[in-house]
């Protein structure tokens, strides 16, 4: 019996195969969320094995596998009586159970190591999920004992297990871990060949995760010697204010060892201003899914928590005052939040209810019955469809149904709720004339069941690019300000930082909209977040996939979001948090405060310390100290000044030291540690660094600041660029600013690692990747200093030459009778679907295809699309794009000059649209989105044909080189290149996007481009 390496019950055995690969898995109902019960019986090793009780599992988090590849899975297990456990294997976490394969593995009731081998498929783009299943019938009630996973490239027959196996283990299991104390690391080393390996030498690194991830601790331990064949090792971690993870275990000569990571949190805002308990005298809450609550149900979701009280005692802690509570119920007269199912089910839940109140929360309650989930039999009879930005729904044609639930849900929970919202997002399922008679009888309504009752109504959304302002003011047109005693609205603006997004805009329309028609009303952002992917092992580098930020950005964007409500004078300001089943088998959440194990995450840390700066703080003034460097100057008292200033990491990357005059009384960075200011430069970035001055205005302040010295702050930086010496290749290199040499490790994906030294400011080369024609590029890994510091590298782009031979005397009339050669780019699937939330058959399959031809004055493309009509549609079109069937094009003119992994438009990148009204053929667009500088739309020919409602079309685009300035007339040798096909099924709005090489992201990020050689 291997002895058990479950660390807060995540199993970790980091096996050595042929190539090196290893990985993390996670329960599926973490231990932090749901207690675990453990076998502690194994004969003469009172070690801890997960029992998986009839309809459990373990599930692991998305990790990276090479596409069409044989894997060994291996775990320990035994049962009560011999019987199977299921693998499901999985790369789309949002269709999970439709997209999966599943492997039986035959157990017995001795303790033995089992194994299975699986291929994965060609698209592994999102992370390859493991998911392993006791699903045994719950009547059987045979237990599954299972321990020390593993997963190794190739089949059953090359299993060939590692010389070692290291465990971490805290103590510490299924809670949170103490406040500001020392936490004691325990490692246990088992070699399993010790010929091939030596603990002499081993060093251990503990990095501090956010917000600046620096190492703390990097020094030698002692090992001491079991006697059977393992070793231990202790460390004490350090307490204070800050997130850390154990990161690594290497040896003298500098090789990365696997290693076992564990992240600890031990942030409690020590020496920060205190905040009221009083929910009236907060500004902050939380948005949190109905599913985290202590309700007893079977544990089919992520969301139980085993110390509920502890959970909300944390939270309160963190600085929220506010719970607004938003699930589902597949049964339309179920309120979201409460469930009032009969007097027993109502005593339940406002038992549950009484729980958040008790530790000192306010709740917002929604009034959103589930309409459009109704059932034969219910009492919403007669309904009607509405259709809204994205969405329908189905409302009752009687509303006096509608006000009978209003009055009902508001009398039941009276007592506990005395805050309510009418309708989730109405702007992206009904129309404005449908929202307004639902808010104005529905806050009658509840008025009549509660007049103390508080009423926010409206509640629109600018997710999904969704305009929300027009809604807002039809209602409000319509003396809807009459009807609600709170302007709601969520200001999202996807994956674009608050300042780029264009935030301000939002919440300045909703200020002046509520000062025009509904005077003297509160204005809260009742839920706004960032999609960040949550995964424990990847804490700083998360946020890959698409559509996602990583988890610092999330948390600085968030601060920068609260710094903005206050500049716009918001009443009240939820945050979108979540450890959220809604959104997926991945588990990932809006700028989630709480890591997949229950970890508080580095949105903890900067927005707990936001709001206890922030609190009685009176905004004064804005500043833009250089282009996407902001600084906001808030009053503390007659005799205080403090000021919030960062940067923008989408304008500028990189963080900068600010020098001022006049040293101030107090700083902070953004985890809430104090700073000495006069020391030296004050290190500001994407996360703000908080300043005091006493006995000083606000307009000295300002002066000192637009005063102040901003420095680029020398650090290391990795660039990718290609290199056109020797055909086309891509260079990775390392640039080291310092006076000193740094120890760097290079360590991709798949592959082994190796260590550069890079002298006193140097720029080295790491790596360089030979490109072929017709392939593609996959960079994926870290650069290293040491052990730390991560510096995540990913770019995956497609190469490709020209050539088919240009039609000569080519009429640009969208027909394709002139191209005779094959085409360059031939699409056999749907990539990518654009906007939406509908499911859509990702097996589908449109033929589509693309040539591309080149001569000395110009490039030249024509495909044709062919598709079936489908009643999909997209969320929203917007005015100013023209997406109906379309093409898009992405250039990169200065290839040679750009880091092709830096994600920013930078000089020379262009991206433009070109489209084509249906309805009227002779209306043509060049919509240039990006790079308007480097393009000269007006000479660019093209032309769509066969553009008929369902059928598809062919288009033909020439562009003369001398539409790109930079180019000076000139072909170049190669480009930056992309293409994106867009696809309509009703004849105007875009619904799917065919992409070449990237992803429906490149509107915003460069580094999936494919490269092409004009020939």
């Amino acid at each position: 019996m291997e002895p058990s390496n479950m660390l807060w019950g995540l199993s970790t055995d980091f096996e050595l195969s042929t190539a090196g690969w290893q990985t993390f898995l996670l329960p599926r109902y973490p231990p932090s969320l749901v207690d675990f019960e453990w076998e502690t019986s194994n004969p003469g090793t009172g070690t801890r094995s997960i029992v998986l009780r009839p309809g459990f599992g373990v599930n692991s988090f998305p990790f990276s596998v090479k596409p069409e590849t044989v894997y060994t899975f291996s775990i320990l297990a035994r049962a009560d009586r011999p019987g199977k456990l299921v693998l499901l294997t999985g790369v789309n976490p949002r269709v999970w159970e439709e997209d999966v394969e599943a492997f039986e593995i035959s157990i017995d009731t001795e303790w033995k190591r089992v194994y299975v081998s699986f291929q994965t498929p060609s698209d592994v783009s999102s992370g390859l999920f493991l998911l392993l299943e006791n699903q045994a019938d719950p009547e059987q009630a045979k237990n599954v004992y299972v321990d020390a996973f593993t997963v190794c490239e190739g089949s059953l027959a090359e299993y060939n297990p590692g010389p070692y196996q290291l465990d971490l283990t805290t103590g510490v299991f299924g809670n949170f871990f103490p406040i500001n104390q020392e936490v004691t690391v325990r490692a246990t080393l088992r070699i399993h060949d010790s010929a091939a390996i030596s603990t002499t030498g081993w060093n251990w690194t503990l990095n501090e995760v956010a917000p600046t991830e620096r190492t703390l601790l990097e020094e030698s331990i002692e090992w001491r010697a079991r006697g059977d064949g393992s070793f231990e090792a202790e460390i004490v971690v350090p307490a204070g204010q800050g997130m850390y993870r154990v990161v690594a275990l290497h040896d003298a000569d500098d090789r990365l060892m696997p290693c076992q990571e564990l992240l600890l949190t031990q942030a409690e805002f020590a020496g920060l201003p205190a905040i009221p308990d009083d929910p009236e005298h907060s500004f902050f809450g939380i948005h949190l899914m109905n599913t985290w609550m202590d309700i007893d149900r079977p544990p089919h979701f992520m969301n139980l928590h085993s110390n509920y009280k502890a959970f909300l005692a944390r939270l309160h802690h963190f600085g929220a005052r506010w719970i607004r509570l938003h699930g589902g119920h597949p049964d339309p007269t179920k309120m979201y939040a409460a469930f009032p199912e009969g007097p027993d089910e109502i005593r339940t839940h406002v038992a549950e209810i009484q729980k958040l109140r008790a530790a000192g929360f306010g709740v917002v309650g929604l009034l959103q019955p589930g309409f459009n989930d109704r059932e034969a039999g219910d009492p919403w009879f007669d309904s009607r469809e509405t259709r809204g930005a994205w969405m329908g729904d189905t409302i009752p044609s009687d509303l006096s149904v509608w006000e009978q639930y209003v009055k009902e849900t508001v009398s039941a929970y009276r007592s506990e709720i005395k805050t309510w919202e009418i309708y989730n997002e109405p702007n992206g399922q009904m129309t404005s004339a449908d929202y307004i008679p639902l808010l104005k009888r529905g806050y009658e309504a509840a008025k009549e069941a509660d007049p103390e009752a508080t009423v926010l109504g409206i509640c629109t959304t600018t997710d999904f690019c969704t305009e929300g302002g027009s809604f807002v003011e039809e209602c409000l047109a319509q003396q809807c300000g009459n009807s609600l005693d709170v302007l709601s609205f969520h200001p999202y603006v996807g994956i674009q930082s608050p300042e780029s997004g264009g935030v301000q805009d939002i919440m300045q329309n909703m200020v002046e909209l509520r000062n025009r028609y509904a005077p003297g009303k509160a204005l809260w952002n009742s839920e706004v977040g960032w999609p960040t992917v949550a995964t424990y092992a990847s804490h700083v580098q998360r946020g890959s996939e698409n559509h996602c930020v990583t988890a610092l950005e999330a948390a600085a964007y968030t601060v920068r979001n609260l710094l903005l409500a206050f500049r716009m004078g918001l009443d009240r300001y939820f945050m979108y948090d979540g450890i959220c089943p809604v959104f997926g088998f991945r588990n990932s959440g809006f700028s989630p405060l709480f890591e997949y194990d229950g970890t508080p995450n580095a949105s903890y840390l900067a927005v707990g310390t936001a709001i206890r700066l922030l609190h009685n703080a009176q905004y004064e003034t804005a500043l833009e100290l250089s282009e996407g460097v902001y600084a906001y100057l808030f009053r503390k008292s007659e005799v205080s000044v403090l000021a919030a200033v960062w940067v923008d990491n989408q304008v500028e990357k990189n963080p900068l030291g600010l020098e001022v005059t006049e040293t101030p009384a107090q700083a902070w960075d953004g985890a809430g540690r104090p700073v000495d200011a006069s020391a030296g430069p004050v290190q500001v970035g994407m996360m703000p660094t908080w300043l005091t001055w006493q006995g000083i205005t606000v307009a000295d302040v300002g002066d000192l600041l637009k005063t102040s010295t901003l420095k680029e702050q020398a650090r290391l930086s990795v660039a990718a660029r290609v290199d056109l010496r020797d055909g086309a290749d891509i260079v990775l290199s390392a640039a080291n600013p310092d006076s000193e040499t740094r120890l760097l490790k290079w360590k991709p994906l798949n592959g082994s690692p190796s260590a550069i030294r890079v002298g006193p400011e140097s720029n080295t080369e790491i790596a360089r990747l030979k490109l072929a024609a017709n392939t593609a590029l996959k960079l994926d890994g870290d650069v290293q200093k040491g052990v730390a510091e991560a510096i995540p590298v990913s770019l995956s782009s497609r190469f490709l030459s020209t050539s088919p031979i240009l039609p000569k005397n080519m009429t640009v009339d969208g027909g394709l009778t002139e191209w005779t050669t094959p085409p360059l780019i031939e699409f056999s699937e749907l990539r990518e679907v654009t906007i939406g939330d509908a499911e859509v058959d990702h097996w589908m399959r449109y033929p589509a295809q693309v040539w591309i031809a080149a001569d000395d004055e110009a490039l030249v493309l024509a495909g044709s699309v062919s598709k079936e009509k489908r009643g999909w549609f997209q969320t929203n079109p917007g005015v100013a794009q023209y997406n109906q069937d379309s093409v898009e094009l992405f250039l990169r003119l200065l290839p040679c000059e750009v880091n092709w992994i830096d994600p920013v438009y930078q000089r020379g990148d262009v991206k433009l649209s070109l489209g084509q009204d249906s309805r009227n053929a002779s209306s043509r667009y060049v919509h240039i989105d990006k790079g308007s500088d480097c393009v000269n739309g007006d000479l660019i020919e093209f032309a769509f044909a066969n553009l008929e409602f369902g059928q598809g079309y062919t288009f033909e685009a020439r562009m003369p080189w001398r539409a790109f300035p930079l180019l000076k007339g000139t072909k170049p040798p190669m480009l930056g290149f992309d293409i994106s096909l867009n696809l309509s099924e009703e004849g105007n709005a875009r619904t799917m996007q065919y992409t070449w090489s990237g992803d429906s992201d490149n509107w915003v990020r460069t580094n999936s481009f494919g490269m092409l050689r004009i020939t």
